[in-house]
C-alpha cells in the first residue's frame, strides 16, 4: 500500500511541475521551449490535465507573435515556425501565413 501512495504522491508532484512550466513567463529565451513543451504534453496524451494552462500559454504566445500586426520570427528555425502555426491553429487562433515576414 505504501508503494501505491508513493506513486500517487510522485504523480501529483510531476503534474505540479508541468503546471509550473506552463504558467511560467514567456520571453524570447524560452519561447521555443514553451512551444516544444506544449507539443510534448499533447503528444504524451496528458494535455487534458492542463487545458487551462495550455490555453493561457498559447494566448500569451499569440499575443507575442502578433505584436504590431506582424508575426515575429523569434528565430530562423523553420521547425519552430511551423510548430507555432500548428499549435495556434489547432487551438482555434486565426493566424495567416501571409502575415509572416
Amino acid at each position: 500500500m505504501q508503494e501505491s501512495d508513493s506513486s500517487i504522491e510522485q504523480a501529483k508532484l510531476l503534474k505540479e511541475d508541468v503546471r509550473k512550466r506552463l504558467v511560467s513567463p514567456i520571453d524570447d529565451n524560452n519561447f521555443s521551449f514553451t512551444l516544444n513543451f506544449i507539443d510534448s504534453v499533447q503528444r504524451l496524451g496528458v494535455s487534458y490535465h492542463f487545458e487551462q494552462e495550455i490555453d493561457s500559454a498559447l494566448c500569451r504566445i499569440y499575443e507575442i507573435s502578433t505584436e504590431d500586426n506582424n508575426i515575429i520570427a523569434h528565430n530562423d528555425n523553420l521547425y519552430h515556425t511551423a510548430l507555432l502555426f500548428r499549435l495556434l491553429r489547432q487551438h482555434g487562433y486565426r493566424i495567416s501565413s501571409s502575415r509572416f515576414s
